[in-house]
This record gives C-alpha cells, sequence and structure tokens, in this order.
C-alpha cells in the first residue's frame, strides 16, 4: 500500500510511492494516481496509504493545519506551494481550526459552519487559527465591537475624539477613558 507499480513476475519491484496529494490504500496499484485523492481536510504526503495522509511510517493522520484550508488533494505541507495543492490560508476575518475544508473554516463534520472572527477588541488576518490570538488585538487608540469579522488592526475605528486608547484591544468607543483637562 502506498506505491505502484508493474511488471511479469511477482518479485517484480514497485515503480515509486503513490503521488503527494493522493493515496494507495491497497496492493496491486498501477499508476501513481493510486486509489485517490486525499480526502479534505487532510494533507497528503507522497507514499500515503490512507485517504487522511497517514503513512507505512506514520499511523497518525495528517489534518490540514489551524490557520489553513485543504481541498481534496492537498499535498503534505512540507515543500508546497498553494498552486500544486499545499494547504491554502484561511480567510481575512475567519479563522480556521484544524482540518478545515475551505476559506472560512468549515470541516468535513458541520461544513456549514463558518469560523467568522467575532471576539471583541480582535481581528483575524489571513491564516488566522483562533479569533483571538495574542498578536491579533486592534491596535492602540482603536477599538473592535464583537462580531464585526475585522481583517486587519485598524478593527471597528478610533476611539471617540476626546477619549484615548492607551492599550491594544479596545472593545468600545470611549476605549481607555476621557483625555484630562489641561
Amino acid at each position: 500500500a502506498g506505491r505502484f507499480g508493474s511488471g511479469s513476475s511477482p518479485n517484480a519491484q514497485c515503480s515509486g510511492p503513490c503521488a503527494a496529494g493522493r493515496y494507495g490504500g491497497e496492493v496491486g496499484l498501477t499508476t501513481a494516481e493510486c486509489t485517490g485523492e486525499c480526502m479534505a481536510g487532510y494533507a497528503c504526503a507522497a507514499g500515503s496509504i490512507s485517504a487522511t495522509g497517514q503513512t507505512a511510517d506514520d499511523a497518525s493522520s495528517k489534518p490540514c493545519r489551524a490557520g489553513f484550508y485543504c481541498e481534496a488533494g492537498a499535498v503534505d505541507e512540507r515543500g508546497g506551494t498553494a498552486e500544486d495543492g499545499a494547504p491554502k490560508p484561511c480567510d481575512a476575518g475567519y479563522y480556521c481550526g484544524e482540518a478545515s475544508i475551505d476559506p472560512q473554516g468549515g470541516t468535513a463534520a458541520n461544513p456549514t459552519a463558518k469560523k467568522k472572527c467575532s471576539v471583541a477588541g480582535f481581528f483575524c488576518a489571513a491564516a488566522s487559527s483562533a479569533p483571538d490570538e495574542p498578536e491579533q488585538r486592534c491596535a492602540k487608540g482603536r477599538y473592535g465591537v464583537q462580531d464585526a469579522g475585522h481583517t486587519t488592526s485598524a478593527c471597528s475605528g478610533p476611539c471617540d475624539a476626546g477619549y484615548f486608547g492607551a492599550n491594544e484591544g479596545q472593545t468600545n468607543r470611549s476605549c481607555s477613558g476621557k483625555c484630562e483637562q489641561a
């Protein structure tokens, strides 16, 4: 399994591993296309023996890593690009957990559930793996309301006139408080 070949005797050598993004779940395969494409939400290295990316040397599944999504036939992340089937970053304004199948965080178990960035005081850049990553707080002097799906540190907008935002991650227009009178 995980390899293909052809020959005229039972001792013929296998030609090579199944192509990256595909898997060989049985013996006797004759082309690099093998059994079929890797399952959406998973990435398969060359020589995979299951649709979830297991290999003869590693029995663990290979879910698409958080922050990215994998379409059917995705190649293992080592050495690939999005153009050749490697995992792709999830959309800005959304986040993707492990094994996501689309750019807005859907999974095989729940393909219509979109994971919109909805935590007040935060934004989700492309390839976000959680809605509240510490490095993705709204910038100082700005605020972010809940459920807004912010895509940049500009968030909902600047603090109101006469107010200041001393810290990142402010959640309302009045930010940190009123400016003091001189």
